[in-house]
């Protein structure tokens, strides 16, 4: 058993993964857990345009998957392949409603892969199309007015236009 659980944790670290929400609504406990209540930035978007964004890039070496969240106490992770070590989570997260981008180190390079020999030693970077992508920006509820006018500067310099609006959570 500590040998499978070793090659599964050796197997997780040749993986990258983007998480995404995918509630239609927004909420606080995300807005809490992940950003600074004045300086968070929600992106908006759907899964057709995050996979139209992605055209032309590292496509073939991404998967899409949805997070199932399990029990750990009385349920098991499945056996047969070795994504179910990254796409499950302890239902105590389900509260995330999670969709992950999953990129893959290529096969041919995993026998002696670092991450520390790497240009990014903490992943990757993908290329994708932000104007297909991105619905709209949220800012979060306490940001004041000189992020707002930041994020505008940014869209700004990188040809970026979309709605930005504040968030609805007080």
């Amino acid at each position: 058993m500590k040998v499978r659980q070793g090659f599964e944790e050796e197997f997780k670290k040749l993986n990258c993964v983007c998480c995404w929400n995918k509630s239609k609504s927004e909420s606080y406990a995300l807005w809490k857990i992940y950003s600074e209540m004045n300086k968070g930035i929600m992106v908006t978007s759907q899964i057709d345009k995050l996979i139209n964004s992605l055209k032309n890039n590292l496509t073939d070496d991404i998967q899409i998957s949805e997070i199932k969240y399990i029990d750990f106490e009385t349920e098991m992770i499945p056996d047969g392949n070795l994504n179910y070590q990254i796409i499950h989570k302890h239902k105590a997260y389900s509260y995330e409603d999670e969709l992950r981008l999953i990129y893959k180190v290529p096969e041919v390079k995993r026998i002696d892969f670092d991450w520390e020999k790497e240009d990014n030693n903490s992943g990757i970077n993908i290329k994708l199309d932000l104007n297909i992508l991105i619905d709209d920006i949220v800012l979060s509820p306490y940001s004041p007015e000189w992020f707002t006018e930041l994020v505008q500067d940014l869209m700004f310099k990188y040809g970026l236009n979309k709605q930005i609006r504040k968030s609805i959570i007080k």
